[in-house]
């Protein structure tokens, strides 16, 4: 598969699991950064999707796949699917975890 098959499999959300059969995430994968602090002394956390996670099938663990292409570095979280869309908290909604 191209990466740039892939890439597109990531921005549905699907990814192509043995052949045509196709399968949701478990997780999504993110990057978070912690700004600088504002004038008020107050951080936010930006959000970045960098790819999604699968649970094995009968077995505990699970498959982080990331997106072709990206360096990454730091924490990664991985989320649940939200009902609403794929789309991560809004920047500065979520304050960083220690």
């Amino acid at each position: 598969m191209q990466n740039r098959d892939v890439t597109s499999l990531f921005n549905s959300s699907l990814l192509l699991i043995k052949g045509n059969a196709m399968r949701k995430p478990t997780y999504h994968v993110f990057v978070t950064q912690e700004s600088p602090p504002d004038s008020r002394g107050e951080r936010n956390t930006f959000w970045t999707k960098v790819g999604v996670a699968f649970a094995h099938h009968g077995k505990p663990g699970l498959n982080i796949v990331l997106t072709p292409g990206l360096a990454v570095s730091g924490k990664l979280v991985l989320l649940e699917p939200r009902e609403d869309g794929d789309t991560p908290p809004e920047p500065g909604t979520m304050n960083a975890q220690p």
